[in-house]
């Protein structure tokens, strides 16, 4: 995804670059647009820091090494993973009041895959008024629906501690669900309501499924409607 320099309310086709205002030069940039490319580049950044945090929990939960960690996690939904680290955190010996604090983390992160995707996915513009960026989103239903969603340094800067908090948390996971007996995990995934149980490679790991096509994936199908998973863990596999 390429951005694009654009006046306010300017489609793809009417490209211009936006004079610096006073508030982007005390920024340290010498453009409108420099202060959005970094801004969405710094986004991805910290998605990216997360989602690795998350692929190393979920090998440390199936006792992968590093290079079956990274064939495993390079193709599976994000759906997948969190709810793999979800059964693990169920499945281990954390204390039930301490899990709590990961189950919220795992919502949280599924809850910004829309986010990611926009900002992945979507033609941006910074700006000429304000110091914001513009992602221009369309989606087609029963009919075409395009809208401008604008976010603010301080909406990124939201979002950047958000993901780093995500981050620390889960870096803390590998050690506390390392090696977990697959009857144990298995059994505490949660259901799956579409296509029932599926092979993961060779890893024996049932009852993933196959994710709806709307659900982020490396390969990034769009616009998912994240489901939450259940914040009392008891409630898991109900």
């Amino acid at each position: 995804m390429i951005g694009a320099r654009g006046r306010r309310g300017a489609g793809p086709g009417l490209l211009h670059q936006p004079q610096p205002s006073l508030e982007i030069t005390t920024l340290g940039f010498a453009s409108p647009s420099d202060w959005a490319y970094a801004r969405v580049g710094q986004y991805l950044q910290e998605w990216a820091l997360a989602e690795m945090a998350l692929d190393d929990a979920m090998a440390s939960a199936l006792s992968l090494s590093p290079l079956q960690g990274l064939i495993v996690a390079a193709d599976m939904f994000v759906n997948n993973k969190l709810k793999i680290c979800l059964a693990a955190v169920q499945a281990s010996a954390i204390p039930k009041p301490e899990q709590r604090k990961y189950v919220k983390a795992l919502n949280t992160f599924l809850g910004l895959t829309g986010d990611r995707n926009m900002v992945a996915h979507r033609l941006f513009f910074a700006e000429d008024d304000s110091v914001a960026v513009a992602f221009y989103v369309s989606q087609l239903k029963s009919t075409l629906d395009s809208r401008r969603v604008v976010w603010t340094e301080d909406d990124f800067k939201r979002r950047y501690r958000q993901l780093s908090g995500i981050y620390k948390r889960l870096k803390e996971l590998p050690p506390r669900i390392k090696g977990l007996r697959l009857a144990k995990l298995l059994a505490n995934l949660p259901p799956q309501p579409t296509q029932g149980v599926a092979g993961l490679l060779a890893l024996g790991l049932s009852a993933l499924g196959n994710p709806p096509p709307s659900e982020h994936h490396s390969g990034d199908p769009e616009d998912a409607t994240p489901q939450r998973f259940p914040e009392t863990p008891s409630a898991l596999g109900e």
